[in-house]
């Protein structure tokens, strides 16, 4: 049953991975914080998916647990970075987050959304979040177009138990995701999403991390009442401006950042 399932989605897009197991760069330690840290060794693969009816490859990047730690249930977890004016190497940028969610058990997949090719995101106009729609709501056929191909090639993923974690733009797409197919993910954590509304309902979990430097827009923090009354956490840090909440934060800043997302995600 899983082989025809599987081959009957290579028919519709092909290829679905050609992954390569590359070294870890660093180990990261994150102060006082690196004691909680989980004790799996990660594998980290670089992978490229290509969805045929949209003519669009998607690179990603892979964290799990190695092969002989890999449990029979891992819950996913889908990180989509800041705008990286079309780099094609942003999804790079986040490996503090997926090593250490991988490390407990997590499968942690990071994904490029912006190509070369693509026009650029609008950076100036009177309603940022109109102009930036159409870049979200391809970002969210990414996230689901992975999804359904990892489901097909790894039997023991949990597609009932999915975090999303978005920077930034990431995070503004993330949250679009959440308003829109509240019921196909468990949990949305934005790191500073700026544009997007962040949706007042006790589901999916919610979680916003603010930075030091970056105001919102109007209406994008739920009131202080619509949080309490759905469970909403938006947490404010004193010390990490916006450019820093990816890896080139500081050791300090990313455990901090590691803290309040490991607490969220063990309640």
């Amino acid at each position: 049953m899983k082989l025809s399932i599987f081959f009957g989605f290579i028919l519709l897009f092909q290829p679905i991975f050609f992954a390569q197991e590359i070294a870890v760069a660093e180990t990261h330690e994150y102060g006082l914080y690196s004691k909680k840290s989980g004790n799996m060794a990660v594998t980290v693969t670089h992978s490229e998916l290509f969805d045929s009816v949209r003519e669009r490859t998607i690179p990603i990047i892979m964290y799990h647990p190695k092969n002989g730690e890999t449990t029979n249930s891992q819950k996913l977890v889908i990180i989509s970075h800041g705008y990286g004016y079309n780099s094609g190497k942003s999804y790079l940028g986040y490996s503090f987050i997926a090593d250490y969610l991988a490390s407990k058990g997590y499968f942690v997949v990071s994904l490029q959304h912006e190509l070369p090719t693509d026009d650029s995101l609008a950076m100036t106009g009177d309603d940022l979040k109109d102009l930036r729609m159409p870049n979200w709501e391809r970002g969210i056929k990414n996230i689901q177009y992975t999804i359904q191909s990892l489901a097909s090639e790894f039997d023991y993923i949990d597609t009932s138990d999915i975090t999303l974690i978005g920077h930034s733009n990431g995070g503004d797409m993330s949250m679009l995701f959440a308003a829109e197919y509240p019921n196909e993910i468990k949990r949305v954590i934005s790191l500073d999403n700026r544009r997007m509304p962040i949706p007042v309902t006790s589901e999916p979990k919610i979680l916003s991390i603010r930075s030091s430097d970056q105001k919102a827009d109007e209406g994008v923090i739920p009131t202080d009442q619509e949080q309490l009354e759905n469970d909403i956490k938006i947490v404010q840090l004193k010390n990490t401006p916006h450019n820093d909440m990816c890896n080139s934060g500081t050791p300090e800043q990313k455990a901090e950042i590691l803290y309040i997302i490991g607490e969220f995600m063990n309640k």
